[in-house]
């Protein structure tokens, strides 16, 4: 009898947790970047991503997600590395795959809201060196657990420039070498490239 009320109570736990994945969902999500520059002559940059998603599900794995992400892209090259901070905001339709694995695609728009430049152990602003916004999109993998936890792996792509072609550097206090970051910037003649790892809880 008690073995039988046990799995009465974990069958009911699990429909219940089931259950909970559909409909209206929100919750955080955090991650890591790895973002490039494409075309250029630039390397990788690893960096952080975080934010809120919110989405509607009509099954588990199967549903429309909308995110509003914090993230850290940008390039290095020998000592230095620029940092291009945006506020990206995917739309993403969920296509299930097998239980709660799910592919995601849609388009993603962003609003740039800082630039910097480290230069060895100095850091500096580079106001105006990245474009204002950018159009592109996302694709990626994810699975949706059935007690809150979500899991992704994304790549991010966009379609504008990402380097505004009329900034030009000018240290005021000379405390970094202009020709080596002017140089720097005349390579990044590409797009935003970005992986992306996340987790997420989904309430």
């Amino acid at each position: 009898m008690k073995k039988f009320l046990l799995i009465i109570v974990f069958m009911t736990a699990t429909a219940v947790a089931a259950n909970a994945q559909v409909g209206f969902g929100w919750g955080p999500k955090v991650g890591f970047n790895a973002s490039k520059i494409t075309k250029s002559g630039a390397d990788s940059k690893l960096g952080m991503t975080g934010g809120l998603f919110f989405g509607y599900n009509f099954t588990r794995s199967f549903g429309v997600e909308v995110g509003a992400l914090y993230s850290q892209q940008g390039a290095s090259k020998g000592n230095m590395k620029l940092t291009a901070g945006y506020m990206n905001f995917p739309v993403v339709a969920k296509i299930p795959i097998f239980v709660g694995l799910h592919g995601f695609v849609g388009p993603q728009f962003a609003a740039n809201v800082s630039g910097k430049l480290k230069y060895g152990d100095t850091k500096v602003k580079m106001k105006g060196l990245f474009n204002k916004w950018d159009v592109g999109g996302i694709a990626g993998l994810g699975y949706q657990f059935n007690f809150g936890l979500n899991i992704g792996l994304n790549y991010n792509f966009g379609f504008v420039d990402m380097v505004n072609k009329d900034f030009v550097y000018k240290s005021p206090d000379n405390i970094v070498n202009v020709n080596d970051v002017n140089a720097l910037i005349d390579d990044i003649d590409g797009k935003n490239g970005t992986w992306q790892l996340t987790f997420g809880w989904r309430f």
